[in-house]
């Protein structure tokens, strides 16, 4: 499950998320801290013994505004130049969100595709994926990754070969590839 994500550069700053939950925006010539934040103290009264703080999907800037999801279940809107936090959303993923205009397009830690409404955090639409083959007795485990959205259709892929499609609209499965 633990990964690594990608630090991303905008302007003069470099955003790096780390696997302690962590998030810091550096000042990209000095190395300086400009501000951090922390994805894994949002969920505490969610946490066990054993939990993952983890930042596996690259955060994403757009429009000024850091978008970033850890493994223990928090999706963060925060504005890059200020740290002011816009909104939060419990959603958990291991994959970096997509974002098209007022969404943003996800895979979440429990197999669904989910819309986010981007100026409020409201979830629009969740399409359930399978997770097993055969789901009972629960073999045959599907892997999925994505997602991207071209030509108005977002797709996703999934560890037995197949290229699901879905309308950005609704979520609706249109076929696959």
């Amino acid at each position: 499950v633990l990964g690594a994500s990608a630090p991303v550069v905008e302007g003069g700053v470099l955003l790096v998320p780390y696997s302690s939950g962590e998030i810091y925006v550096l000042n990209r010539q000095s190395g300086t801290p400009i501000w951090g934040d922390s994805l894994a103290a949002l969920n505490q009264q969610n946490a066990s013994l054993f939990s993952l703080n983890d930042i596996d999907a690259t955060p994403v800037i757009y429009d000024g505004v850091v978008y970033a999801v850890g493994h223990e279940g928090v999706l963060t809107a925060t504005e890059l130049r200020s740290a002011k936090r816009i909104w939060e959303q419990e959603i958990s993923s291991l994959k970096t969100p997509w974002i098209v205009g007022d969404f943003i397009f996800m895979l979440s830690t429990n197999d669904e595709l989910i819309s986010v409404y981007r100026p409020d955090c409201r979830i629009k639409w969740i399409t359930p994926l399978p997770s097993y083959q055969d789901q009972e007795p629960h073999r045959g485990t599907i892997a999925w990754s994505g997602a991207l959205v071209a030509g108005g259709t977002i797709y996703i892929v999934n560890s037995l070969g197949a290229w699901p499609e879905f309308p950005p609209a609704d979520g609706s499965r249109l076929g696959a590839i």
